[in-house]
């Protein structure tokens, strides 16, 4: 991205560095945002390009930590927002095995808008003459400009947490505010949807579900990859432990819109990542364009 700057092309689609110096369509299917922060990060700061993204990155879970205390602070006092706030920083995926094992620069800088995200879904939500949709609809765009298989995934999850925090007019008025962030993130959208299946394998023939979903099939494969999978299981096992915990212990947030929501969306979420919901995967055609289905909670 950098280099295509200093050549005057601000998004680079075409990477001709990429395969052996013949070319690749990176820029078509890859969102280009968290590489421009990246990119102009290293302009400000002149560092090279290790150190700009190790920056970046630490700057992406700042991002991710204020959003959660923010969207926190919304139900509870601000004491209470900073504590539950806090684990944040320790989630095994986004903090771990993103950044560190598996460096997916993207899905960190996506995970960043989550919150802020939420907190535009619940205005909405909660707003009977839709003013929060512009907001909401900048949201989606910014992290359909950000990383797109997080984006898809939150588009079916984001009307089912509104329904169940405000009722079923709550959710079409975040269906809508989903509607607009696409319509404004199409520059990018539609030329990535349509090369999406050329690009990316799905992995439905060649065993990468079997290893994915979770009781699809026993773990295989090497050390590595099977204890990479008990940790997402495990975290996946925390979270649903903290979310009953916040239910039974949280007082009157909890029993509230927000405690339904987030049961609902952890519940979701949990099966997204077993076999259960398999069938959605094969069926759904913007769900099986987008990646393989993941052993990761979407949430």
């Amino acid at each position: 991205m950098d280099a295509g700057w200093s050549a005057g092309r601000f998004w680079p689609r075409w990477v001709m560095e990429s395969n052996f110096g013949l070319g690749g369509i990176t820029f078509y299917t890859y969102p280009p945002l968290g590489y421009w922060a990246g990119a102009l990060l290293h302009r400000i700061t002149g560092l090279d390009i290790p150190g700009t993204l190790a920056l970046a990155v630490m700057l992406w879970r700042l991002v991710f930590l204020l959003g959660c205390y923010l969207w926190l602070r919304r139900h509870v006092a601000p004491g209470a927002a900073l504590a539950a706030a806090a684990p944040a920083a320790l989630l095994p995926y986004p903090a771990v095995v993103n950044p560190w094992i598996r460096f997916a620069y993207a899905e960190v800088a996506g995970a960043a808008i989550l919150p802020f995200l939420l907190l535009a879904l619940e205005r909405v939500a909660e707003s009977r003459d839709g003013r929060g949709l512009p907001a909401l609809a900048l949201a989606f765009a910014a992290l359909a400009m950000t990383h797109l298989p997080t984006c898809a995934l939150v588009a079916h999850l984001a009307p089912l947490y509104a329904w169940a925090y405000a009722g079923p007019r709550a959710a079409l008025r975040v269906l809508g505010g989903g509607v607009a962030g696409a319509g404004l993130a199409a520059c990018f959208v539609l030329p990535a949807m349509g090369l999406l299946r050329d690009a990316n394998s799905e992995g439905l023939e060649d065993g990468t579900w079997e290893g994915s979903l979770f009781l699809y099939g026993l773990p295989r494969g090497d050390s590595g990859w099977i204890q990479f999978l008990l940790i997402i299981w495990s975290a996946a096992a925390l979270a649903g432990l903290g979310t009953l915990a916040f239910r039974h212990l949280g007082g009157e947030a909890a029993r509230g819109p927000l405690g339904r929501a987030a049961l609902l969306l952890l519940a979701v979420s949990a099966a997204l990542m077993t076999v259960v919901t398999l069938p959605l995967w094969v069926v759904l055609p913007q769900l099986r364009s987008i990646d393989f289905p993941g052993g990761r909670p979407p949430c």
